[in-house]
């Protein structure tokens, strides 16, 4: 009969043999689900996979390095890792440095294809060691960097592009800055200028005004000088016709003392004329004194009869004497009446010369009157132009005080327009400083 204790440890030893196999069996599937995962997860993925062995040879590859190289897997394991590459000493420094190093990120090599082509790419490797810690070989993994080299070039191009705009940018930055200083400067400038033109302006105005208040006067003046003017040619044409009248009244006179010194001398050869009587008549009252006196002397030799003859001849002599006073009486008025004569003639001579010369002080003066009536009249209508003139002139300031006004008002806005451009021409100063430092802070 069986021991129940033996019994019962062999159950539990072929039971236990069992569990082993049970347990062994799901740890082999388990290590194949695992084994068949990681191999999908390699397999899977895009970039070209790679185990070296710590001798440079190929152990194991993915698809994705298949496809790069052109060249089958079987050929691929066992084959030196180098013999891939455009540069295979580069290669191999860069396994044997991961043997060295442990490690190596972003390796540069470029993976030629059997048909020529070439990959530019970027490995990333590292050791792999087993469950005791030896190491095993080298596990590496290439990036393709050929999309990326373009995007590089791409990028330097435009990153050259970019600092050649850059560059211009900066150069019409400059020039900018440099235009918005001189247009600042140049606004300050004219903002200076317009204040003064709007200050010259508005005393222009006010000058403009005083001148056009004094052209009104003038204006008055002118036309009061004007009538004063017109009635001055008229008191002159007046003045001209009373010199003519003068000048006809005195040539009548000198006429009629023409008329007069040649009556005077008529009477002048008149009284002459009587002296010459006279003298004959005082030398026949003389004869008849001496007959008279040679009467008596032969009355007194006649005695008696000679006595009648003595009284005529008395009375002969009485009427000689007589005579010879009343001769001398005559002669003493008739001198007096030469003298006088003589006189009148002075003063006809004179009168006449005096005549003369008035009419010819009148000929002058009525030249002169008729020079200075035709000067007046010619003032007259000088001073009536000048007066139309100065009413003109008085249009003429009132439209140039208008003008300088809205010039005035202008001016006024044009300092104002100036002063909103040198606060523009600040602004964009200031921007174009701005610009230049963010420029300069962001040159590549």
């Amino acid at each position: 009969m069986t021991n129940p204790d033996e019994e019962t440890n062999f159950i539990q030893k072929l039971f236990g043999r069992d569990q082993d196999r049970k347990e062994r069996k799901e740890m082999e599937e388990e290590l194949h689900l695992s084994s068949h995962y990681a191999r999908s997860l390699i397999e899977a993925n895009l970039d070209p996979l790679v185990t070296i062995s710590p001798e440079g040879k190929i152990t194991d590859v993915n698809e994705a390095t298949i496809k790069v190289t052109g060249v089958p897997r079987e050929k691929l394991v066992g084959s030196d890792f180098s013999g891939y590459f455009t540069e295979p000493d580069k290669a191999a420094a860069g396994y044997r440095k991961v043997l060295t190093e442990g490690f190596v990120r972003d390796y540069p090599l470029t993976l030629r294809h059997t048909t020529g082509s070439t990959i530019d790419v970027l490995y990333n490797a590292s050791v792999y060691r087993n469950a005791k810690g030896e190491l095993q070989g080298v596990f590496a993994a290439a990036r393709d960097i050929t999309e990326r080299r373009k995007m590089e070039e791409i990028v330097k191009n435009r990153t050259a592009a970019l600092t050649r705009v850059l560059q211009e940018i900066q150069e019409v930055i400059n020039v900018l800055s440099g235009s918005a200083s001189e247009i600042l400067a140049s606004s300050i400038q004219l903002t200076s200028s317009v204040s003064e033109t709007a200050a010259s302006v508005a005393e222009t105005t006010s000058t403009i005004e005083e001148v056009k208040q004094t052209a009104d006067l003038a204006s008055q003046k002118a036309k009061a000088v004007a009538d004063g003017a017109q009635q001055a040619a008229v008191a002159a044409q007046s003045g001209q016709k009373a010199i003519e009248d003068v000048m006809s009244s005195m040539q009548r006179v000198q006429e009629q003392m023409e008329s007069i010194a040649d009556n005077v001398v008529r009477l002048a050869e008149q009284s002459q004329a009587v002296g010459e009587i006279i003298v004959t008549v005082n030398d026949i009252s003389e004869q008849s004194n001496i007959l008279a006196v040679n009467a008596s002397i032969e009355a007194a030799k006649a005695g008696e009869h000679g006595k009648g003859f003595g009284v005529v001849a008395q009375e002969i002599r009485n009427l000689a004497d007589q005579s010879k006073q009343a001769t001398a009486q005559v002669r003493t008025i008739l001198t007096d009446i030469q003298r006088g004569v003589s006189a009148s003639v002075m003063a006809t001579e004179q009168g006449n010369r005096t005549v003369s010369e008035s009419m010819k002080q009148s000929t002058e003066a009525g030249e002169s009157i008729r020079v200075l009536t035709d000067a007046t009249v010619e003032s007259a209508r000088a001073a009536t132009q000048i007066a139309a003139s100065s009413q003109q002139q008085v249009v003429g300031m009132n439209q140039i005080a208008k003008s300088m006004e809205e010039i005035k008002q202008a001016s006024q806005q044009n300092l104002q327009g100036t002063k909103q451009a040198e606060t523009a021409a600040k602004s964009l100063h200031d921007l174009g400083k701005n610009l230049k430092q963010l420029a300069e802070k962001y040159q590549v």
